[in-house]
């Protein structure tokens, strides 16, 4: 009788012990996974991430401009962070931008466009490039080419007011990030909307077909 008491006893204390290890394993999990998890930005809850994303990459693509231009050829540090410095305030000036801005399905994608060029839509004849991202030659030496629809899907003042809240979320807000990129990266052959848009705030998947290396897309000086 003693015997069998204890043996139930040994049970229960083993089955506690596994219980305690599971819940313990549990919050390791979820843990790791918050932490994961990035913030959705206000942006991403009033618009919807995928309008977020394409107005993140035509600020990226803004940034892009001011900065080449801005940095110019310098190629030491404290010249071209100075440089940067200096256009730091004029990031997000809109004086640049088109004057009405809109969403356009471009070959499945959302973009945001100069209406004024697109109008309710069109087409255009685009490089064609393999899953590495290499643009694809004929055998004249011509790059091969597509046809690609631009579809509207909306345009007006709000569009241009998702371009300015994307600037101050995904730019403004990363200035001292960006410094840091700038002042060792190649401005213009770096592709910007993969180092803000995916690797700084990871609102944009990578598309399908661009290279996927780590680097993002940074060129080195």
């Amino acid at each position: 009788m003693l015997r069998l008491g204890f043996m139930a006893l040994l049970r229960r204390i083993l089955l506690l012990v596994l219980l305690s290890q599971l819940e313990l394993s549990l919050a390791v999990k979820g843990s790791t996974k918050a932490k994961s998890r990035r913030d959705t930005t206000a942006l991403e809850m009033r618009i919807g991430t995928p309008e977020a994303c394409a107005a993140c990459r035509f600020v990226a693509g803004t940034f892009k401009d001011k900065v080449a231009r801005a940095v110019g050829k310098a190629k030491k540090v404290a010249t071209r962070q100075a440089r940067f410095d200096e256009v730091v305030p004029t990031l997000c000036d809109e004086d640049s931008w088109p004057a009405e801005l809109g969403y356009y399905d471009v070959d499945g994608k959302l973009a945001v466009r100069n209406y004024d060029i697109e109008g309710d839509g069109s087409g255009q004849q685009v490089p064609v490039k393999d899953e590495d991202g290499e643009v694809q030659f004929e055998e004249n030496g011509r790059p091969m080419m597509r046809w690609v629809e631009v579809n509207k899907v909306r345009a007006g003042p709000e569009v241009r007011a998702d371009a300015k809240e994307a600037c101050m979320t995904f730019v403004a807000a990363k200035t001292d990030a960006l410094r840091k990129e700038v002042v060792r990266l190649h401005i213009r052959d770096t592709d910007w909307t993969r180092v803000i848009c995916e690797n700084l705030h990871e609102v944009c998947p990578p598309f399908s077909g661009e290279d996927t290396a780590p680097d993002f897309g940074r060129v080195e000086l």
